[in-house]
C-alpha cells in the first residue's frame, strides 16, 4: 500500500490520515480547472450520505502555486472554508462537512498516480483504513458513488 500524505484541513487544522480514519472517505483530488467536478462529487455524495457517515475531503492540488503567491492562496482556502461553514445544515459541524486539505507539493494525487488533476480530477474512496478504489477521469461522479457503495457494503 503506497504512502499517503497528511494534509491538514484549513479551518480546524485537523490532520487527515486516509488510513486512519473513523468512516468511510472520499478524497476528491482537483486543481482551478477542475473544482466544479468536485464539487458535483460532493453535492451527490450528501445527497446520499449525511458528513456523519461519509467524510468528503477535497484535496486542492496547489504545487503549480509560487511561494510567495501561497499566503494570497491560504486566504482564499479559508474564505471558501468559512463561506462553507456558513452555509453547512444544521446540526453538522465544520470538522465534519467541511474538509479543505491543500496539497502544496501535490503528494496526494502523486500517491494515487493521478497525473494532471488540473486537467482531469481523481477521486479516491476509503474505508477501513484501506483504499477501496480510485477513479481519474473527465467524469469522477459515478465511479465514485459505485467505490462509495462497494465501501459501505464491506465487513469491517
Amino acid at each position: 500500500m503506497p504512502a499517503y500524505p497528511l494534509l491538514s484541513a484549513v479551518g480546524t487544522g485537523r490532520v487527515v490520515d486516509p488510513t486512519y480514519l473513523d468512516r468511510p472517505a472520499v478524497l476528491i483530488c482537483f486543481g482551478q480547472a477542475t473544482r466544479s467536478s468536485a464539487e458535483a462529487v460532493e453535492q451527490a455524495v450528501r445527497q446520499r450520505f449525511p458528513a456523519a457517515e461519509v467524510l468528503v475531503g477535497h484535496v486542492v492540488d496547489l504545487r503549480s502555486v509560487p511561494r510567495m503567491l501561497r499566503g494570497f492562496a491560504e486566504s482564499v482556502l479559508r474564505a471558501e472554508f468559512e463561506k462553507a461553514v456558513r452555509e453547512l445544515p444544521p446540526g453538522e459541524t465544520p470538522e465534519e462537512g467541511v474538509v479543505i486539505l491543500p496539497d502544496w507539493e501535490g503528494a496526494f494525487a502523486a500517491a494515487l498516480a493521478f497525473e494532471d488533476v488540473n486537467q482531469r480530477p481523481g477521486v479516491a474512496v476509503f474505508a477501513a483504513g484501506q483504499l477501496v478504489g480510485s477513479a481519474h477521469a473527465d467524469d469522477i461522479v459515478a465511479p465514485c458513488l459505485a467505490l462509495l457503495e462497494q465501501a459501505l457494503s464491506r465487513p469491517d
